[in-house]
């Protein structure tokens, strides 16, 4: 098993789209750049297809590869092309300084409705999510704490793994 990206974290985007990556994502996305050199830059992929609606997804190099050859060996051709349209293609790949930045695109800002702000970092295993805070504190949040809600106080979450 590899790194995965855990935890939340809040960081500024500037004008020009310069955002800081949480050092222990920097950490997780260098140790998945097999041809990274030791003084980086990182490489990594953004994901920012139509399905993700409100939030951006990153994704290691080596990890972006896995669900590459997961949707080429797919032998439904019509989940096989909107998988290659939505995630492929509506893909691409970036870097992370030196600095430990990186410059997310006007049309990936665009997408999130943000020129400069606040981000919120979301750790997810086997990749990250990127949401403007407010975005995710009126959607996302409601749901889990919505589904929260239906366990009673000691009950525990885990179990849910158990349903397989």
């Amino acid at each position: 098993m590899g790194n995965f990206f855990v935890g939340e974290h809040y960081h500024k985007v500037d004008k020009k789209g310069r955002v800081s990556i949480p050092q222990t994502f920097r950490q997780v996305i260098q140790d998945g750049d097999p041809e990274r050199g030791p003084d980086g830059p990182f490489r990594f992929y953004l994901n920012y297809g139509q399905h993700l609606r409100n939030q951006l997804r990153i994704y290691t190099y080596e990890a972006f590869f896995r669900e590459v050859e997961r949707i080429e060996n797919l032998t439904d051709t019509d989940d096989r092309k909107l998988l290659r349209d939505v995630f492929i293609g509506q893909s691409r790949d970036l870097e992370v300084d030196k600095d430990g930045r990186t410059l997310l695109p006007k049309a990936q800002r665009d997408k999130l409705g943000i020129e400069e702000g606040e981000l919120y970092f979301k750790g997810a295993g086997l990749f990250f999510e990127i949401w403007i805070k407010e975005v995710y504190e009126a959607t996302r949040r409601k749901k889990i704490e919505v589904r929260l809600s239906m366990f009673d106080e000691d009950d525990d979450i885990m179990d849910l793994l158990d349903k397989r």
